[in-house]
């Protein structure tokens, strides 16, 4: 009996959206007040300011790009995420001198990140990411992990199964690679998640968090049934479709 099906029936899940209760959004504060707020010492502040930023969308991108070369490393990877969130690839070129000139290595990462992301020049920002990830220093390669999180395209589901079934690699680089395959939402992520917990030869500590991590992508838009559907057939179990004869 496969590994998988000790997991049951009830892990075959569905994402429903209830009734929300109507509430009454805040007027946006002007972006440039919200750009200086991303200067503030207090980090309760900054979050909120990045949050009405992203609500502005694209002209808060746009905004972002153009106070990219003045800011702080603190700040520029604020703006660098206001970009990303907002899809502002107007911002390209503000992301890619960032990239060539800043001496911070997370800010760095992240606008590596967002060009892979907007699929500038791919292949060489992930490469930049992948050599932090695959470096000494756990603090950085950690960070890097994180932002091929970030990435959400599918060239990237290999390169996270291989980290994850690299047993020379850290236990948190491995528990990160689970991780970033549950944030990209894409059948590949679905596909491998799956692979992880029908592997008889990967412990059940990984199992546990792809199992989490499966959840959580089944939550994106379009996902649950390619999750239910892939845990089905690994179980050997009919399709929602089929009838027994």
């Amino acid at each position: 009996m496969k590994t998988v099906m000790a997991i049951g029936l009830s892990f075959l899940f569905t994402v429903a959206l209830g009734a929300q209760p109507t509430e009454k959004k805040k007027p946006l504060p002007p972006i440039p007040e919200l750009l200086k707020q991303l200067n503030s010492e207090e980090a309760q502040v900054r979050t909120e300011a990045k949050v009405r930023l992203v609500e502005h969308g694209e002209a808060a991108g746009l905004a972002a790009a153009q106070a990219l070369p003045d800011a702080s490393p603190a700040t520029a990877y604020d703006l660098i995420m206001v970009i990303f969130h907002t899809g502002t690839k107007v911002g390209i070129p503000a992301l890619e001198k960032t990239w060539n000139s800043s001496r911070d290595l997370r800010v760095r990462l992240a606008a590596a990140m967002v060009l892979c992301a907007f699929d500038r020049d791919y292949v060489r920002y992930q490469d930049f990411i992948l050599k932090a990830a695959s470096g000494d220093d756990q603090t950085v390669s950690l960070a890097a992990m994180q932002m091929l999180g970030y990435i959400g395209d599918p060239r990237v589901v290999p390169i996270l199964k291989d980290i994850f079934y690299d047993r020379e690699r850290p236990d948190q680089v491995r528990q990160a690679a689970i991780w970033d395959l549950s944030h990209t939402p894409v059948q590949s992520s679905a596909e491998a998640l799956v692979g992880i917990l029908d592997d008889s030869s990967v412990d059940w500590f990984y199992k546990e968090i792809a199992i989490a991590g499966l959840r959580g992508l089944a939550s994106e838009p379009g996902m649950a049934e390619i999750v239910n559907r892939l845990l089905e057939e690994v179980q050997g179990l009919p399709s929602g479709g089929s009838k027994a004869e």
